[in-house]
């Protein structure tokens, strides 16, 4: 199974820019808003690309336009708004499923980076896997999804008692 590429954009930048958006009146060209903002249109793409994978922005005709749960991110507490990145991740990227799964499968709730990498190098060069592994990470960690442990190089579940 061949999987979708997850657009590079950490959660910060993606927040930001729905913002970014909102203070625009919820609808700009994305070439206007790229100069406004100072970036390439290279940097600015793949922000885009997330928003709209989740569910926040419509992109047509080369403007950005904020739909319904765009506005509710950006109106949302922070608990609020890791709910719905949550539902979204979990609807909208395939490979966040995948580790959920297998972290769900195992006893102790942890695998090892490695298998997540060996998965992943199926779809993708071993560098986009890193890279894709890294924006996973990134947005699943926000969405309180499940965690990473650097030092041990595994992939864990957070206690329940954390995600309520």
């Amino acid at each position: 199974m061949s999987l979708p590429p997850i657009p590079h954009a950490k959660i910060g930048m993606i927040v930001g820019l729905l913002e970014t958006l909102n203070d625009h009146g919820g609808k700009i060209d994305v070439y206007k808003l790229g100069q406004s903002l100072h970036f390439e249109l290279d940097d600015l793409m793949p922000i885009t690309e997330a928003e709209e994978l989740l569910g926040f922005v419509k992109i047509e005709s080369g403007d950005l336009e904020l739909i319904d749960l765009g506005r509710k991110v950006i109106d949302g507490d922070e608990n609020a708004k890791k709910a719905i990145f949550r539902a979204q991740i979990l609807t909208s990227v395939p490979l966040v499923n995948r580790i959920v799964h297998e972290l769900e499968k195992e006893d102790d709730h942890r695998i090892g980076r490695e298998r997540i990498l060996k998965f992943l190098e199926y779809s993708f060069s071993a560098t986009e896997s890193e890279r894709q592994l890294e924006t996973v990470v990134d947005w699943a960690r926000y969405a309180e999804l499940f965690d990473y442990d650097p030092d041990a190089n595994q992939f864990f579940l957070p206690e329940a008692a954390e995600t309520t």
